[in-house]
């Protein structure tokens, strides 16, 4: 959100601030950094996306809203849809 707030993206960061009051809070064991490694290593992830995708399928989530273009290595991940903003607003 750091960015979206520096950019003065108001409605981004009022969306972005109202998923963030509906998490749950979410403590991070050995198995899910496991988790976070094969995402990562299976998918060439970055370490953050692994991290948010790895929440993502732990918290059985049905699908992940992503800021990112579709084309991205979190696309291609199974455990999980992906979907992009970029092809919800188009």
């Amino acid at each position: 959100m750091p960015k979206t707030i520096f950019h003065q993206q108001h409605e981004e960061r009022d969306f972005y601030q109202t998923v963030f009051l509906q998490a749950e809070h979410f403590s991070w064991s050995p198995d899910f950094f496991d988790s976070v490694k094969f995402l990562a290593q299976s998918y060439g992830l970055a370490a953050m996306d692994a991290i948010h995708l790895a929440t993502a399928i732990a918290a059985q989530a049905d699908e992940f809203v992503s800021g990112e273009k579709p084309g991205k290595p979190m696309f291609r991940v199974a455990e999980v849809k992906t979907v992009s903003l970029w092809t919800l607003l188009a």
